[in-house]
């Protein structure tokens, strides 16, 4: 198994990214100002779509892996991971919107510091 690491800049964003196998993951992150809105859901799916999504095949398929930072650095995943195409973005928001309401109403009471996306570059070529 190889276990290396390296950077890489996606946009505005650094990257560290771990290869597991043949798989590297990528880790995207957004700070956030403590509360996750709506609004910022929007954006920063929109943002990470523009630098990631842009960049496949409208046959090819994406791995991505929704998680959030607390105040308190617990990171904790939303939702399972997800094998998306270019045509996905308005549906991976609403899942995510969704099970952010279900989520939120037991960590209510600790910020939201950051969001994440881990990413899988491996690009799948076979339909979904």
């Amino acid at each position: 198994m190889i276990n290396e690491f390296y950077i890489q800049a996606i946009g505005s964003n650094i990257v560290i990214n771990k290869a597991k196998g043949n798989k590297f993951w990528n880790n995207i992150s957004y700070p956030t100002n403590g509360l996750l809105t709506s609004e910022q859901i929007n954006l920063y799916i929109n943002k990470f779509w523009d630098e990631v999504a842009i960049n496949i095949n409208s046959n090819q398929h994406i791995a991505v892996l929704f998680k959030v930072k607390y105040e308190d650095n617990n990171i904790i995943s939303i939702g399972s991971l997800q094998k998306l195409n270019k045509e996905d973005k308005d549906y991976y928001i609403g899942f995510i919107k969704d099970l952010l309401s279900l989520k939120m109403e037991g960590y209510i009471n600790t910020p939201i510091i950051e969001i994440k996306f881990y990413l899988c570059n491996k690009k799948w070529l076979s339909s979904k």
